[in-house]
């Protein structure tokens, strides 16, 4: 029988299981090196609380870094500091059987990470973080986000082992004398990494991302999932005394938005755990000034909080340069309006001027943002000033209905099911699907949980009449979203005939 061309049996293989397909490897020299290339296309670092001599992703992954005929296979690489409650007591287990201590530190985990800059074909790097702030995350994604700029080099790389060596003596010692050692130079050329996925990433982390960033020319595709640590409250009280969480937020377009970065992103994806867009604020004009994102094709957001016009036309103007002319696929996930601020002063009123790159200079308002002043608590809580946002999701969706449809191919919004390509499930939800069209109001009074996921229904029937004027607004939003989204079919089915 003739032997087919190697892209045919990749698509033959590509649909079965990984079992299966190390399997094939045996099934002859043609399927060997398709599915060896299936088989390697994806590679898993885990973090391992296990002895020495036990560890195993450590291990394998050094092995397929220092394989000449395998690292050149791997594209997509996903870097794991979670440790499930299950693989915590096999570690224990053995440990007690072997009689030694259980690491702490996972040394063959952390020797293995720069190995990371081996994979020469490397295109997607995912980074999981604990959802629990992890306490080697500023080492772990430094680490890999040096791998990736090509700057990690041989100071870097006894800089690591003299760490090693110094946490655990006996453990590391082993590694450096016995694994394979990473061949550094002085100087390396950036990866060409196109996808970079970080899932929990603590906002009190305190790193340089943007010197690193600004060498990965490649990158096309962010996703950034934003945490905090499960053992600190939400507003920590006096929410600007925390700093780090709302510092870090607001200045996303100083660190990971940067213009080099946001001139070229095709898919971006932001989320937090808790509502952030207006506290902590997130004001999306000051990303690549006067520019903003020409080349976006998908925008996916988790609970960001809609309260001005200007965001509702940010997000219209996005990807003008893309091919499209405007953005492709559009998620929003838990993404409420807010209707009501109670706030212990007056809102911003200020302008804020950065520099855009033909020279001149933009004013971006700040207008009905909170103060460091607003979010304080006052000694008595009737002291609370009422502010109202006019914003309906009416209004946002016959802009973008007269503003998007000719670009939009797919959009969602909602709870569950979210993500990028899913759109297929969204199809048909009901008008009461947790999480669509949803209202929500904020009070630093009820501090650590200010935000109440509550509309304006109650303060709509006190007035005359109020009880009709509910029902037609929400009515004008369920109509207003049927025909947005009727406006994106019809445009789709125009560009298929």
């Amino acid at each position: 029988m003739a032997q087919l061309p190697n892209e045919i049996y990749r698509q033959i293989l590509s649909p079965l299981d990984l079992g299966t397909i190390r399997a094939c490897r045996l099934a002859g020299r043609a399927i060997n090196q398709a599915a060896t290339e299936l088989v390697f296309r994806r590679v898993t670092l885990q973090f391992e609380l296990l002895p020495t001599q036990n560890a195993r992703s450590g291990p394998n992954f050094v092995k397929i870094a220092t394989a000449a005929h395998l690292r050149p296979l791997v594209r997509e690489v996903t870097i794991v500091t979670t440790v499930t409650s299950a693989a915590h007591e096999y570690a224990r287990t053995v440990c007690e059987t072997s009689d030694v201590p259980m690491p702490q530190m996972a040394p063959s985990f952390l020797y293995a990470l720069p190995f990371l800059k081996a994979f020469t074909g490397l295109k997607s790097v995912e980074v999981v973080f604990t959802a629990t702030h992890h306490p080697l995350a500023g080492l772990v994604l430094g680490t890999c986000l040096r791998c990736i700029a090509g700057e990690w080099d041989t100071s870097r790389q006894v800089g690591l082992q003299t760490e090693l060596l110094q946490i655990l003596p006996r453990q590391a010692e082993s590694f450096i004398t016995e694994w394979p050692s990473l061949v550094t130079a002085s100087q390396t050329d950036p990866m060409e990494v196109t996808a970079l996925k970080i899932t929990d990433l603590p906002v009190s982390m305190r790193l340089a991302v943007s010197e690193m960033l600004l060498s990965c020319k490649s990158l096309k595709q962010l996703h950034l999932q934003l945490a905090y640590s499960k053992f600190e409250t939400a507003f920590h009280n006096l929410p600007r005394q925390l700093g780090d969480r709302f510092d870090y937020i607001e200045n996303l377009p100083k660190t990971w938005l940067l213009p080099d970065i946001a001139n070229h992103l095709r898919v971006l994806s932001l989320s937090y755990e808790e509502y952030w867009g207006w506290a902590p604020k997130m004001d999306f004009r000051t990303v690549n000034p006067g520019v903003g994102l020409p080349n976006l094709r998908v925008l996916s957001l988790g609970c960001y909080v809609f309260s001005y016009k200007w965001q509702v036309e940010w997000i219209a103007s996005l990807g003008r340069q893309n091919g499209r002319g405007g953005l492709e696929e559009l998620y929003l996930k838990d993404c409420p309006i807010m209707w009501e601020a109670k706030v212990h002063s007056s809102l911003d009123e200020s302008v804020t001027e950065l520099p855009t790159p033909n020279g001149g200079v933009i004013g971006i308002s700040n207008e009905g943002y909170p103060t460091d002043q607003s979010l304080q608590l006052p000694d008595d809580l009737s002291d609370l000033i009422e502010v109202s946002f006019p914003l309906r999701w009416s209004y946002v969706f016959d802009r973008w209905a007269k503003t998007m449809p000719s670009s939009l191919v797919s959009f969602a919004m909602g709870t569950e099911p979210f993500g990028e390509g899913l759109h297929e499930e969204w199809q048909g939800l009901p008008v009461n699907t947790p999480g669509l069209l949803q209202y929500v109001h904020f009070n630093i009074g009820l501090d650590p949980e200010p935000w109440i996921e509550q509309d304006d229904r109650r303060r709509m029937i006190m007035e005359d009449d109020g009880f009709n004027k509910y029902s037609a607004a929400r009515q004008s939003d369920y109509d207003s979203y049927d025909n947005f989204r009727e406006a994106i079919r019809s445009s789709a089915a125009t560009d298929m005939a």
